[in-house]
């Protein structure tokens, strides 16, 4: 493990690569012909894709906080099983 200290130019560079990451991925999401929407760990709405407002038909801001289902019609789900909660099935 080496005891020395990162330089100013390494980091520098790191933050470097971070933006440049940072703006490929946004230019993924905006460009793409594909649906995509970000979510929240809770599975709200947090932004999307203009081929995702198409296809719905909704804008960001009809859209921030609400779970996939408001807007559809199909009934809200969460991502993974609650633990907690018995299955009735």
């Amino acid at each position: 493990m080496s005891t020395e200290p990162v330089t100013s130019e390494a980091a520098d560079g790191a933050a470097v690569e971070t933006d440049l990451r940072d703006d490929l991925y946004r230019a993924i999401f905006s460009h793409s012909r594909e649906p995509i929407a970000i979510l929240d760990p809770q599975g709200r709405y947090l932004e999307q894709n203009a081929a995702h407002a198409q296809l719905l038909g909704y804008t960001d801001e009809d859209l921030r906080n609400q779970p996939p289902g408001a807007r559809t019609g199909i009934a809200s789900r969460p991502f993974a099983p609650d633990p907690t909660v018995r299955s009735t099935r």
